[in-house]
């Protein structure tokens, strides 16, 4: 996942969030924790337009998943990783997005190798 996200809110920026965000895909995807990658690039609100308004707090997650999970499954990862991103950054529910791309396991690769050689 990368996570574009308002600049740092407290000290506890980013080792919090990225237990959240960790957190999220265990419990719901069911995710090994070794197999989770975050990536936080924290945004200036000089550099963000939401709606006509500048400097503006917006947070963009880009999950990207190996295709194959429902709709059910996808739509509580999104709950969840929203919900996380509110609490920490204390950011509106209308300054969240996450979106989610699945991925062809021919599509990404692990080090050398694709997903679909690995037999994931």
């Amino acid at each position: 996942m990368q996570a574009h996200l308002p600049e740092p809110a407290g000290p506890e920026y980013p080792e919090a969030l990225f237990s959240a965000y960790s957190d999220c895909f265990v419990q719901v995807l069911e995710a090994n924790p070794a197999r989770v990658r975050i990536q936080i690039v924290p945004v200036q609100a000089t550099h963000t337009y939401v709606g006509g308004n500048r400097p503006a707090r917006l947070s963009i997650l880009s999950v990207f998943l190996l295709e194959g999970r429902t709709h059910a499954v996808k739509a509580k990862l999104i709950e969840s990783l929203a919900k996380a991103t509110m609490a920490h950054l204390c950011v509106t529910e209308d300054e969240v997005r996450v979106i989610i791309r699945d991925v062809a396991r021919e599509d990404i690769g692990f080090g050398v190798q694709t997903a679909a050689m690995l037999g994931l």
